[in-house]
């Protein structure tokens, strides 16, 4: 599979606690692409997959993959996401937020025994999918049949691949990376740097 996309400076980060020996490095985006599923029902891929890996010093580190599918008029979007040093990004899983309404609806849920938080309006659904505390799998689909159908398409997914992606789980002490280590005082750095 082809993925369209870029990289950044591929140097391992700190994890958001900058604990030394975290590794904070998201996974390629060749291999979340590798996740992607080949064919969605009868809708038709749009284009390649596009993704990024983003890393570096001070920089909210991630990897992602997009693809989008389309029948007729409508379309849905799946994202794959390492956020192994983007805590931020996993914050949405809080059940006092759960709301409904008649003509929207926010739950926390879960998919495969992952947590999940659906949103549904009639126009637009989604559920994003946190797995192992690192990877945030989003489906969006547009004019959804049903809530419940982004968590249908979620579920097609084979997540189990996913889980074992990535090494250790965001959070988790490893052997400290030499990358990694603290900056000698002494040493000066290089142009462009801190």
């Amino acid at each position: 599979m082809t993925v369209v996309g870029s990289a950044c400076d591929d140097d391992t980060v700190r994890s958001s606690d900058g604990g030394p020996g975290v590794d904070a490095s998201p996974v390629e985006v060749a291999a979340l692409a590798d996740l992607l599923p080949d064919a969605l029902l009868d809708y038709d891929p749009m284009g390649s997959p596009r993704g990024s890996r983003i890393t570096g010093a001070g920089v909210e580190s991630r990897s992602f993959v997009r693809q989008r599918w389309r029948n007729d008029r409508r379309r849905i979007d799946l994202e794959i996401s390492d956020t192994v040093a983007s805590p931020a990004l996993r914050g949405d899983f809080d059940p006092t937020h759960d709301e409904a309404s008649d003509t929207a609806l926010r739950e926390t849920t879960d998919v495969d025994g992952n947590p999940a938080v659906l949103r549904w309006t009639p126009a637009v659904g989604s559920v994003r999918v946190l797995i192992r505390d690192r990877f945030l799998v989003t489906v969006r689909v547009d004019e959804p049949r049903t809530p419940q159908e982004p968590v249908t398409l979620a579920r097609m997914m084979d997540l189990s691949r996913l889980a074992r992606l990535g090494g250790p789980v965001a959070g988790r002490r490893t052997a400290p990376d030499p990358k990694n280590r603290p900056l000698d005082p002494r040493r000066k750095p290089r142009e462009g740097r801190p």
